[in-house]
């Protein structure tokens, strides 16, 4: 149940931020992009990145990933994955053993060089899904503290050396992640060793030569790369923010940020998107200004928020509400009938189950078929003062009693089972499977009302059955020569004859007509069996559809738990009210028949017994209440709405779309803060730009931009049809690697371990080329 329902949630939320829902359009990536994760460490920033782009871009199936590992990879459609080394040293030289082996063995780095010229097959084989084959983009993505970090500037140099020969230009970022949170001493050494190593790859006077473009013929060809520093921008992001706060999941903000970076440098603009007065995003223009005055290597980090509509608390809401009508509508539809009826439509009244045993028990006229029975020599006069019960002994001794036992009492034990059978068969049929009763209707026809009428009816039978049974015994005891019979004065034989034959069918008749009410009884017994066992049955399954409503009252109030700001308020009252306006119109114009439809829920009976309720319900919650006009709203519309539901008419009290975009605009500023923690006193230079997503000419965006036009940095927005929210990115630029907290902190580790026998940089005159 919960795995349906969160695809539900899921469906809903990707519907909500791509075409059907939100009315937004899905980001179309301009040129090819590849991204390079190294370490086994970045890969939850792979899978994390992946998904997000997959969901957003409309073109992601055009989009490379290499991740570099040691031990544990992903497969994934377009993920290349390389083993860097099979065997290294673990402990203190696991940097440059891991380093020395790429080196030293052929084979790994023939296989790194052919799984490049792969991807650019597959670069040629997906050129058609982008506007721009000229160019490609491509990102490093790690975590500092891997070790495989070592090889950061081979995979990468190797990486745009192969593009080289298909792109005419390319563009390669770094994005380095700092996890603080639960580091410990020697990962924080690694850490710092990768950052020395960036502030040298940083340098302009950075220059790469070494063998390591090896063919499938084992022949090793030079590659190098000439003065100047080997990323155009690295973006250092942590999961403390600039106040030094652990930022709430920092790190999946931090895959949200490399998403909307790489995203933002690589959209594809149409010339509608253009706006005068408005400033795009200049890669070139941001590197340059970020630059020191004394030519230092220099980093970049960013922020990144986002308000926008709450699409999970909005689809549960909606669904909550949606089916807490629905279970309503089934409920009322519980067919009313009079007591009587449905005994009579069940079969269960006395004349349905008197009628059922005529049908089963063999008639008292085949009881004459007793006579063929050969009875011993003795004669009347024999027995004429014995009683009957002695008689039958003297003629048949068993043989009488075993006739009716194979004949007629048999169908005691044999039809038991058959009568529980039928009535199931009866309350499926005619109850739960007919469209106007179902479940709900048979759980009220089999209470404890109907089974006090059958145990009424079964005490009926007793008596009869215990009286009929008292005369049987009287008839028994009763004398051969007081019977009452055609008697031959002439023959004795005749006579006996005659006697046989009377008092055979005068003892058997009683005992068919007992008989007959042990099986009425049996049937009854059996129904009232039946009637408390699918009672049981029916209240269990109601139980199933009381456990979804109350598994999503918990959800619905769990998702909108710390809620606390006004574009986050009232949305069970607001959406409480929309799905009851969208199921009244619905009602007014087809009746509630039309839940019922084969299309929609049909049978509810039926879809509960084969399991296919709950996704009939997500269906006709998609269909008929996230598809309707009424949820076809602006975000910003959408939030005013909502924040307005519980003012009265003349309320003073009303929220102002101003004051609404200043909570909105405030919200962003606050949530954007740059996720990197800096020494601020030690920073001498800070370059930052603002950048909003979403349609310029909304409200809204036009409402930030005047009020950023103060402010002494860049700002614009990223134009896109958006209608389910805004975004944020904040760049800033201008630090030192000797500016981060992280570094500052951590420096001495990197000293004392090496100084503890810890090698963490590679020895060249040990490299075999």
């Amino acid at each position: 149940m919960r795995e349906l329902l969160t695809e539900f949630t899921d469906e809903y939320i990707l519907k909500a931020e791509t075409t059907q829902v939100g009315k937004d359009e899905r980001r179309i990536i301009n040129n090819p992009i590849c991204y390079l994760f190294i370490g086994d460490q970045s890969l939850p920033a792979l899978k994390a990145i992946y998904k997000m782009n997959q969901r957003k871009w409309a073109n992601h199936e055009g989009i490379i990933y290499i991740h570099v590992y040691l031990e544990e990879t992903w497969q994934e459609k377009n993920v290349y994955s390389f083993k860097a080394v099979d065997e290294y040293e673990a402990g203190k030289r696991i940097r440059p053993s891991i380093y020395e082996r790429f080196y030293q063995n052929e084979s790994k780095l023939i296989e790194y060089n052919q799984l490049l010229r792969q991807v650019n097959v597959r670069f040629s084989e997906l050129g058609v899904m982008f506007n721009s084959f000229q160019k490609v983009h491509l990102s490093m993505v790690t975590p500092i503290v891997d070790p495989l970090t070592i090889l950061s500037a081979e995979l990468t140099i190797l990486l745009e050396n192969s593009c080289q020969e298909l792109f005419t230009m390319h563009y390669l970022d770094a994005f380095c992640l700092v996890e603080e949170r639960g580091i410990v001493e020697d990962e924080a050494a690694f850490g710092i060793s990768f950052l020395e190593e960036l502030k040298v790859l940083q340098r302009d006077e950075y220059v790469f030569t070494a063998d390591i473009h090896v063919t499938k013929d084992n022949i090793r060809m030079p590659v190098t790369r000439y003065s100047g520093r080997l990323f155009d921008l690295v973006y250092i992001l942590g999961d403390k923010d600039e106040r030094g706060l652990f930022a709430p999941n920092g790190m999946v903000k931090n895959y949200e940020i490399i998403s909307t970076i790489v995203m933002m440098k690589n959209k594809l603009v149409s010339e509608h998107q253009h706006f005068t007065g408005n400033e795009s995003y200049n890669n070139v223009q941001f590197s340059k200004n970020s630059q020191d005055d004394e030519g230092n290597p220099v980093f970049v980090t960013a922020g990144f928020s986002k308000v926008s509509r709450p699409n999970k608390a909005i689809a549960i809401n909606v669904l909550y509400y949606f089916y807490q009508y629905l279970i309503k509508v089934i409920r009322e539809r519980t067919t009313k009938m009079e007591t009587d009826a449905i005994l009579r439509l069940l079969e269960l009244d006395e004349f349905s189950i008197e009628r059922r045993t005529e049908s089963i028990l063999p008639s008292e006229d085949k009881l004459e078929e007793m006579l063929v029975l050969m009875p011993t020599s003795t004669t009347f006069s024999q027995v004429k003062m014995q009683t009957l019960k002695e008689v039958e002994d003297t003629f048949f001794g068993k043989s009488a009693k075993l006739f009716f036992a194979e004949n007629y009492e048999t169908f005691l034990n044999e039809d038991r089972q058959l009568a529980g059978k039928r009535l199931k068969q009866l309350l499926s049929k005619r109850v739960v499977e007919q469209p106007g009763y179902g479940i709900y209707t048979a759980y009220q026809w089999t209470d404890d009302s109907m089974i006090q009428r059958l145990l009424k009816l079964k005490a009926g039978y007793v008596n009869q059955i215990s009286n009929q049974t008292i005369e049987l015994e009287k008839v028994y005891e009763e004398l051969g020569i007081h019977q009452k019979f055609k008697k031959n004065l002439f023959s004795e034989k005749t006579t006996t004859r005659q006697f046989i034959s009377h008092f055979l069918l005068k003892i058997y008749r009683m005992k068919w007509q007992i008989l007959r009410n042990r099986l009425n009884l049996n049937t009854v017994n059996m129904y009232i069996d039946v009637l408390e066992t699918s009672n049981q049955e029916f209240e269990e399954q109601i139980k199933t559809l009381e456990i979804l409503e109350n598994t999503l009252r918990e959800q619905a109030e769990q998702v909108i738990t710390g809620y606390q700001s006004k574009i986050n308020q009232n949305i069970p009252e607001y959406y409480q009210r929309v799905v009851e306006l969208i199921l009244r119109d619905i009602v007014e114009t087809r009746s509630t028949e039309i839940f019922f439809d084969e299309s929609n829920l049909g049978n509810y009976s039926l879809s509960l017994n084969n399991g296919t309720f709950l996704r009939r319900v997500l269906t006709m919650c998609h269909k008929m209440i996230f598809e309707s006009a009424r949820l076809d709203h602006t975000f910003e519309d959408e939030i005013l709405a909502r924040g307005n539901i519980m003012v009265s008419y003349g309320d003073a009290v009303v929220l102002t779309k101003e004051e609404l975009f200043s909570e909105i605009y405030q919200l962003l500023d606050k949530d954007s803060a740059c996720q990197v923690h800096l020494l601020e006193y030690n920073q001498k230079h800070r370059y930052e730009e603002n950048y909003y997503f979403g349609d310029y000419e909304s409200s809204f965006i036009q409402f930030a931009l005047s009020m950023d036009t103060n402010l002494p940095y860049r700002h614009g927005c990223i134009h896109e049809r958006r209608t389910s929210g805004i975004e944020k990115l904040h760049l800033m630029g201008g630090f030192l690697i000797e500016d981060l907290r992280f570094y500052q902190s951590n420096y001495r580790y990197y000293e004392k371990y090496q100084e503890n026998g810890f090698e963490f940089h590679p020895d060249a005159a040990s490299i075999t080329p």
